[in-house]
């Protein structure tokens, strides 16, 4: 088993034709699944899609094969619902790895949580969620540990004038600045086209306006966030912790954004703030 975990996949499906003994050696082995990806979109085009057709699912797939075109291939599902299909085979996939998926996309509008077997995600590091409602959110933050490093959510609430911001969200620059945030946090963002309530997000925090002198003390910075990150109403919260080490919060129409920007830095005996894109 310590040798087969080592095996790419090809490997592996060679391996356990071998005997009986080495098929269940490579069943019993977890494969390293680092991301899976579920997203519920007809513009784009992925190497593998399920469609729904008549009352079945299509499963389309690309064959590569070395030094040809890829071909296109495809199978029908009988009697079976693809959104449900999709959920399948990516938490089988899920399940292969043990579980220990470290980046995580998802962006159906109905994902259906009554058939998921997603107990846990142990090592989950990053998740971009796209949902149309709260309680979809909290699912899934049920689902992964407290230590994010990147928090992306995504906002499907069309028909809706007003919504609640998820606390474990809305929370994140408190904890952070009292020294309770995450370790190497990089970034969270709430994507969403609904008026912000800034006193909201804001509530606790003492904040340093950019337009207040810091644009022209970190200039170069200044000018490489928004050509990266974009535009938007821009404050440094710094720690009650290390004063050197701050986050910026990003505010413009379609997107609320926490970045990690501000580290120590010492050169020369000197200490100061270091501001980089994360």
């Amino acid at each position: 088993m310590e040798v087969v975990k080592y095996l790419d996949y090809p490997a592996r499906c060679k391996l356990e034709r071998c005997s009986r003994v080495d098929y269940e050696i490579v069943k019993k082995t977890p494969i390293e699944v680092y991301s899976v990806e579920m997203i519920d979109n007809e513009t784009r085009h992925y190497s593998l899609s399920m469609e729904p057709f008549v009352n079945d699912t299509e499963v389309r797939w690309l064959q590569y094969v070395p030094r040809k075109r890829p071909e296109s291939r495809n199978l029908i599902s009988k009697s079976c619902n693809y959104y449900e299909e999709a959920v399948k085979f990516g938490e089988k996939w899920m399940k292969k790895g043990n579980y220990e998926v470290k980046h995580l996309t998802i962006e159906m509008t109905n994902y259906p949580v009554e058939i998921s077997q997603i107990k846990f995600l142990p090592r989950c590091k990053s998740i971009r969620i796209a949902a149309d409602d709260v309680e979809m959110f909290r699912w899934w933050f049920q689902r992964v540990p407290d230590q994010l490093l990147d928090l992306q959510l995504l906002t499907n609430f069309d028909n809706r004038d007003t919504w609640t911001i998820p606390t474990e969200f809305l929370n994140a620059p408190q904890r952070w600045v009292s020294g309770k945030g995450v370790e190497k946090f990089k970034q969270a963002l709430l994507w969403s086209s609904r008026d912000w309530d800034e006193s909201a997000i804001t509530r606790g925090l003492e904040l340093r306006p950019w337009h207040n002198n810091f644009e022209e003390e970190a200039a170069g910075f200044c000018f490489d966030f928004e050509r990266i990150c974009g535009r938007g109403t821009c404050y440094q919260i710094y720690s009650k912790i290390d004063p050197y080490e701050s986050l910026t919060l990003k505010m413009s129409g379609d997107c609320v954004a926490i970045y990690k920007t501000g580290k120590r830095t010492e050169w020369n005996g000197k200490t100061y703030s270091y501001y980089s894109i994360p």
